[in-house]
């Protein structure tokens, strides 16, 4: 299966070298356009047929390569004949690259037989490899071999080697390639012919193929497993119910929808004459359904997978409109004043107000019935919760993330392999300026050497993450470190210095270390149950003492409004994944979103079911996959 893989994009690429329609001038401002060469034809045929035709240059590289290039930005437009993994697509998010996902068609390869032999019934896998793989070659020849009772003999014809149908069929049967006694025809007509005229023939074609074909074959389906047999039609194809088939992308880097050109080939690929194309290329064009899709996320520059992702039952009203109230910890404020603005550009019709004064006023408004919802990073106190049960305030739980602050030392300096948070506090808080400026002062068993402190400087909010958690009050941090706002200059620092320390959130200490910086140590931290390191797993149980869990608690009532349904949705897309991890929240992966999309749903409609509580409050209606 690889090898032909390899040699259809072979084949394709020379066609696209000496074809005159690709022959365009490269300019700075030509479209690149990678991927894979099974698509590639199909695009150029679009590209062709657009009123405004863009320049294109396109290299075949092969899918998984294509994507690569794309999320790398060395590309803008990656031909796929599958969709985008989860890995891929946050390789994308880590580039700040956001992807429109483009459907052009459906591929499928069938299987097709006499239409009068009763003994060509559902084949299973096993039936596959016995008839198809290298190995029957000279030795399956009669259908005894699936069907004892048909002694009739077989015959086999196939597309050529390097057939993108041979290479998609041969990717559900055993071996490298088919059988190599079977007859390979040029024409799939030839292989209609064929399997027409002869009882016990089986042929291999594109499923549009064979379906033009009408009463002439007839085309068998597929067992997926424990009996159940897929027909191929143009339903079970775009699920990807039928085993033998692939949806082909395009994915383009939203970015090139600012070009005039571009955003007109985009947008061509959703309307009828682009259906109409892809039929022509023998591809399974898209539906009506799919082609509005198309348009759609081309006119409202919808990014991430609108098409691969996991189907759900919401979606954000057109034309939204309505008020959203937020209070809470100021831990969470400037994420969530991001947030809120970036969902006010999308959907101008909702006012967001973000008012996070801190837990004692969030939580005493949340249970007043006075605000939406509330960020937390601790629950809600007995007090808090009486409250809120006797203003039948029901609080819906959504995890955003875990926080950490974590410090960085010079890796000789063995003493500062673990703090205590007393210890913390006297090395960073204010009350030491000028006054704690040797190790010793710190803690007699240290050497006489001096700090030497890199800050990031004012307004920074792992500051007060740090500074909280180890003094156990909110202090302000003292004035005469060393202030750099970038967390790489700090522990380059720190590598070279005797005595050198630095503080910086999880998520900038792990791009330091994918950097390669060396000569540095993370500090563990003692909070009176031993020394703790950090590390994801510490970090999300709260074990080490520096850190932080985010929530979302939004009232089950205010869980009924289409606009706040729109807001906890449009939280967990795609797009704001990189919002929350850069500013430092770990815990939930982008391949996460999906599922706690999913789990969104139910939530949603338990909301709607739900009647005000009489006293104390629901449990936590959580969804288990955004925990």
């Amino acid at each position: 299966m690889t090898s032909l893989k390899r040699l259809i994009g072979l084949c394709v690429l020379i066609a696209l070298v000496i074809s005159p329609a690709l022959s365009l001038a490269q300019d700075d401002t030509a479209i690149t356009v990678v991927g894979s060469g099974i698509a590639a034809p199909l695009f150029q045929a679009l590209v062709d047929a657009s009123a405004d035709s863009a320049n294109v240059n396109t290299e075949i590289t092969g899918t998984s390569a294509g994507l690569e290039r794309l999320c790398a930005g060395s590309a803008d437009i990656a031909l796929s004949t599958r969709a985008i993994t989860d890995a891929e697509a946050a390789a994308c998010v880590e580039a700040s690259i956001n992807f429109v996902e483009l459907l052009l068609g459906d591929e499928a390869a069938v299987i097709i037989a006499h239409p009068q032999d009763d003994f060509a019934q559902c084949l299973t896998a096993a039936n596959l490899d016995t008839i198809f793989a290298p190995s029957a070659a000279g030795q399956v020849t009669t259908w005894q071999a699936v069907n004892p009772e048909a002694a009739v003999a077989l015959s086999i014809s196939v597309p050529p080697a390097d057939s993108p149908i041979t290479a998609l069929f041969d990717s559900i049967v055993g071996g490298d390639g088919l059988r190599a006694d079977a007859t390979v025809e040029t024409d799939e007509q030839a292989i209609i012919r064929n399997v027409a005229g002869t009882s016990g023939a089986l042929g291999v074609v594109n499923y549009v193929t064979a379906a033009a074909a009408g009463d002439a074959v007839k085309i068998l389906p597929i067992d997926t497993g424990g009996g159940n047999c897929v027909d191929p039609n143009a339903g079970t194809i775009a699920s990807g119910q039928y085993p033998a088939s692939e949806r082909i992308y395009a994915y383009a880097n939203s970015a090139l929808l600012d070009n005039p050109q571009a955003a007109a080939l985009l947008g061509f690929l959703g309307t009828e004459p682009a259906a109409n194309i892809a039929a022509d290329q023998s591809f399974l064009a898209a539906s009506a359904d799919e082609l509005a899709r198309n348009a759609g996320i081309v006119a409202e520059r919808l990014t991430g997978r609108q098409f691969s992702a996991a189907p759900f039952n919401f979606v954000i009203p057109q034309g939204l409109v309505g008020a959203l109230s937020f209070a809470g910890d100021s831990a969470g404020s400037d994420l969530f004043k991001t947030i809120t603005s970036t969902f006010q550009q999308a959907y101008p019709g909702v006012t967001p107000t973000v008012n996070m004064l801190g837990r004692i006023d969030g939580t005493r408004r949340f249970c007043n019935g006075e605000v939406d919802a509330i960020t937390m990073t601790a629950p809600l106190t007995e007090e808090q919760s009486a409250n809120c049960a006797a203003n039948n305030v029901v609080p819906v739980d959504f995890e955003i993330g875990h926080q950490a602050v974590v410090m960085v030392a010079n890796a000789q300096n063995d003493y500062l392999a673990c703090l205590t948070t007393a210890q913390v506090a006297t090395v960073w808080g204010a009350a030491s300026e000028g006054s704690i400026m040797t190790w010793d002062q710190v803690d007699p068993a240290f050497p006489a050497t001096n700090l030497t402190l890199l800050a990031p400087g004012e307004g920074d909010e792992v500051t007060d993450l740090m500074l909280t958690d180890a003094a156990g009050v909110s202090t302000p941090v003292r004035d005469d470190a060393v202030t750099n706002r970038d967390p790489a200059y700090r522990a380059a620092s720190v590598a070279v210095v005797d005595g050198g320390l630095t503080y910086m959130s999880w998520g900038q200490y792990q791009t330091v270390v994918n950097r390669g910086q060396t000569g540095i140590q993370l500090v563990s931290v003692d909070s009176g149950a031993g020394c703790v390191a950090p590390s994801d797993a510490t970090i999300a149980d709260g074990s080490y003492p520096l850190g932080q869990s985010l929530k979302l608690t939004v009232s089950q009532l205010a869980l009924r409004r289409p606009e706040v349904q729109s807001f906890v949705w449009y939280l967990y897309g795609d797009s704001n994944f990189a919002t929350i991890a850069g500013s430092g929240y770990t815990g939930i992966a982008l391949t996460d979103l999906p599922a706690i999309r999913e789990g969104l749903q139910a939530v949603y409609d338990a909301a709607a079911a739900a009647t005000p509580p009489a006293a104390e409050p629901t449990p936590d209606a959580t969804p288990t996959s955004a925990g």
